[in-house]
């Protein structure tokens, strides 16, 4: 996946378009902000839950023909590797994401606390 390609879908995930252009959008609360990291956060651990079954099932079929077929099970050892590196791709994503996540809740906690300071 280019790094062109992989911005097009983070951009359609947060309600942009693949286009980058077009109008703009009214401002988020945080709270909706957090829930779409969230939304995303979920949408990304299942796709780690599908890859790592793949994995499994790319391992088991490269043991099974080790002995007998050994260019499948090269080829699915090549899968698996492919494979892994996509989920270390989507892991690191899940990372930068929290880190967000974790800032705005941070950044709206703190918005409130200031908040009622000023009414006291």
């Amino acid at each position: 996946m280019s790094g062109n390609n992989k911005s097009g879908v983070l951009s359609r995930m947060f309600g942009g378009s693949s286009k980058g252009g077009g109008k703009m959008k009214t401002a988020q609360t945080p709270q909706e902000a957090i829930q779409q990291l969230r939304d995303v956060e979920d949408v990304l651990n299942k796709k780690v839950e599908h890859l790592e079954s793949r994995i499994n099932e790319e391992t088991a079929i490269a043991r099974r023909d080790a002995r007998t077929n050994k260019r499948n099970a090269l080829n699915a050892l090549k899968r698996k590797k492919r494979l892994q590196k996509t989920l270390q791709q989507i892991d690191g994503t899940l990372t930068t994401l929290e880190y967000q996540r974790e800032a705005l809740q941070v950044k709206n906690k703190n918005k409130i606390i200031l908040k009622k300071k000023d009414l006291i």
